[in-house]
């Protein structure tokens, strides 16, 4: 799926000229980063400037959110998607959400306030906040807890910043219908569901 890729093993500072540059030729409107990076420091510092410098709606996941735990006055006026689990939360914020849907939602919108962000906070339920509106979600199966979903949500989010849906919206759109592609690929594959099950059934509904 990834076309345009960059030279060298692993996301340098020195890439981030040339990512600006294929987003303004293909006329991006909007920033997804964090999926499969990995934790070098040169790609941690890469994720940073780009954040600082990204004018357009941004979504953080994974690795991106790591980057930007240490430096969160970077999402000032930014518009801004943080899809954390809840190890990644804890890195965001110090504070390890518990399983109670209600508190989580609490911690997500305190967190929202305090870095100016949406957070969608994945789990069993997902507590979506801008800090101050707040959402949880219930669709999604057990079987979905396993790598390369949350890829998908993030990728979800993303495509709905592009189109120019509001931070809120596109994170609580995304977490429902990702989670409900989930559960009909789940309803045929059962344990043995893939990323790319529910990534097809996703499309099969949008037909």
């Amino acid at each position: 799926i990834i076309t345009l890729p960059l030279e060298g093993d692993f996301l340098q500072p020195k890439h981030v000229d040339e990512i600006f540059g294929l987003a303004k030729d293909y006329g991006a409107t909007a920033v997804l980063a964090g999926g499969g990076l990995w934790r070098e420091q040169q790609t941690l510092v890469a994720v940073r400037e780009l954040v600082q410098r990204c004018h357009l709606p941004i979504a953080l996941d994974a690795d991106g959110l790591r980057a930007i735990a240490s430096a969160p006055q970077l999402l000032e006026g930014k518009t801004c998607v943080l899809t954390p689990h809840s190890e990644e939360f804890r890195v965001l914020t110090g504070t390890l959400p518990p399983q109670d849907a209600q508190k989580r939602a609490m911690l997500a919108q305190a967190a929202a306030q305090k870095l100016g962000a949406t957070i969608l906070l994945k789990g069993h339920v997902d507590a979506i906040s801008d800090g101050k509106r707040v959402a949880l979600n219930t669709t999604g199966s057990p079987f979905m807890t396993k790598g390369g979903f949350g890829d998908c949500l993030a990728g979800v989010v993303g495509a709905f910043l592009a189109r120019g849906v509001p931070p809120f919206e596109a994170a609580c759109a995304a977490a429902f219908l990702n989670g409900k592609a989930g559960e009909l690929a789940a309803k045929e594959k059962g344990e043995s569901l893939m990323p790319m099950d529910s990534v097809e059934k996703f499309c099969v509904s949008l037909k």
